[in-house]
């Protein structure tokens, strides 16, 4: 919308300017208003300013672009993470938390579309289950649901083992983990565990660095909760 607006802003600008430069009285050696002569200087000075608003919007776009690309750079830096660009406007970053290696892809928010946060851990993982707020999407769909009462009644736990699955919910470490990751006001969050990864998926507005930060630690608690089975 601001982008929007600001074209609009620069075009009337323009044009007001072009009016101006054709109507206005100017001394010499200007040409008189309203002439062939002071229309073709209208028109050059037009053309010179609208490339001069193209080129300062073209690099306004790109830093806002590198800016939001960046937005979450804190947060994984101060993990000690290996940074690289990713689909032009995408990030990925790569590195280890207390053993574990962990792999995370950042797509910034586009117009209505929310920013994609993706983050994955490589390891085995004696149980698979699935945690989030309706029916799994991406990995498990064939998971039914759990047979277990939760203390957050707005979340659900996919699982082919209730009984391990019922075990591991008496870590109150591991639950309040899960609880923090599904406090956030997140547009989806979705938690998957299979034997070969753990996989976090969240789409969301205004992402900030100090809560992947938080997500980052829940997710290792989560992780070493699971393995610990």
């Amino acid at each position: 919308m601001r982008l929007i607006l600001n074209i609009f802003m620069m075009l009337i600008l323009l044009f007001a300017a072009a009016l101006l430069l054709i109507f206005l009285p100017l001394p010499k050696p200007f040409p008189p208003a309203m002439s062939s002569q002071r229309n073709l200087l209208s028109a050059i000075a037009i053309g010179v300013l609208g490339m001069i608003f193209l080129i300062w919007f073209t690099f306004g776009l790109l830093e806002d672009v590198r800016r939001r690309r960046n937005l979450l750079d804190p947060a994984f830096d101060e993990l000690g993470f290996e940074k690289s660009s990713f689909l032009l406007t995408g990030r990925k970053y790569f590195g280890t938390v207390k053993d574990n290696i962990v792999e995370a892809t950042y797509h910034q928010q586009y117009r209505v579309e929310p920013a994609k946060l993706d983050i994955v851990i490589r390891s085995e993982f004696p149980l698979e289950f699935a945690i989030s707020k309706k029916r799994p999407l991406l990995y498990l769909r064939d998971c039914p649901l759990a047979k277990i009462v939760l203390p957050k009644d707005d979340i659900q736990i996919f699982s082919k083992s209730d009984e391990k699955v019922r075990k591991l919910m008496f870590d109150y470490r591991l639950w309040d983990s899960i609880n923090s990751l599904f406090e956030w006001n997140f547009n989806l969050m979705e938690l998957y565990v299979t034997s070969t990864f753990m996989f976090i998926h969240i789409r969301g507005y205004d992402l900030s660095p100090s809560q992947v930060s938080q997500i980052i630690e829940d997710v290792i608690i989560i992780c070493g909760a699971v393995k610990s089975l």
